[in-house]
């Protein structure tokens, strides 16, 4: 298949950045088109087999994206078990999220007791960056421990409080982005 020969010609590095977990934060770079995706669906499916109980988080900007990246992490997942993976412990989020669509800013805030922001309200606030305005906000209480890994998909696209969110809801600072 079309992944298949896409890992196929993967240089060293990006082998290395998919095969090898650090425990503790990790970035992967590369320009556009370059398999950044593919490197972290494969790093989630490897630390789900890895670890089958730990808590894992993908989140990502682009909307369009959940269903690409579930069937990436599927397909890696059955290379080496003979079962899909246990969906109550991958969870693949939209990063701000909102009424009926899951997201890290919407998960975050409600498991915290904080009533989230809509878009009109957080819009209001700051025209210009309405996503860093929530996160900046949402950062100011201490957020509870929810995830063991979180994989951030178009990293470049969140604001740096997303990255401070996404640093409190993880243990042990694993936060791995592309």
């Amino acid at each position: 298949t079309a992944i298949e020969s896409d890992i196929y010609t993967f240089d060293l590095e990006q082998k290395r950045a998919a095969l090898f977990t650090i425990d503790g934060p990790q970035r992967i770079r590369g320009l556009a088109g370059s398999g950044k995706t593919v490197i972290l669906a494969m790093k989630a499916a490897l630390i789900h087999l890895q670890n089958p109980d730990a808590e894992i988080l993908y989140t990502y900007y682009t909307k369009s994206l959940k269903d690409l990246v579930k069937r990436l992490i599927t397909r890696f997942y059955r290379q080496f078990a003979e079962q899909d993976p246990n969906w109550s412990k991958i969870h693949i989020l939209h990063a701000w999220g909102g009424f009926g669509l899951e997201g890290v800013y919407y998960n975050t805030c409600n498991l915290n007791s904080v009533l989230p922001m809509k878009l009109v309200d957080a819009k209001a606030m700051n025209a210009n960056d309405p996503f860093n305005y929530v996160c900046q906000e949402l950062n100011k209480i201490t957020l509870k421990k929810e995830y063991d890994y979180a994989l951030l998909d178009e990293a470049q696209d969140f604001p740096v409080n997303f990255y401070r969110i996404c640093r409190q809801i993880v243990r042990n600072n694993r936060v791995i982005w592309a």
